[in-house]
């Protein structure tokens, strides 16, 4: 279930574990890159909150997301992986 302003775009969201745990999602300042580290082949990113993985793993899947290098617009390959918990 979703909230959404007058142009339909989504300000708060609401989901559920198969348990019924509620979980809110907000999205009023967006995500940002608190830390990268480039190493030979790699990118890693951390951002400032979490991020739905399968969410994320499907619109790279279906396109609807892409990393695109910007000097020669050639779409760049992207592996996803859940975070070393600290």
């Amino acid at each position: 279930m979703a909230l959404t302003d007058a142009n339909g775009a989504i300000v708060e969201a609401y989901s559920y574990s198969p348990f019924g745990e509620l979980t809110v999602h907000i999205d009023s300042e967006g995500s940002e890159v608190h830390q990268l580290r480039a190493r030979p082949g790699e990118v890693w990113l951390e951002l400032t909150e979490e991020i739905d993985l399968e969410v994320l793993e499907q619109a790279f899947a279906d396109e609807s997301a892409s990393l695109t290098n910007t000097a020669t617009t050639e779409t760049i390959p992207v592996t996803l992986e859940r975070p070393v918990a600290t």
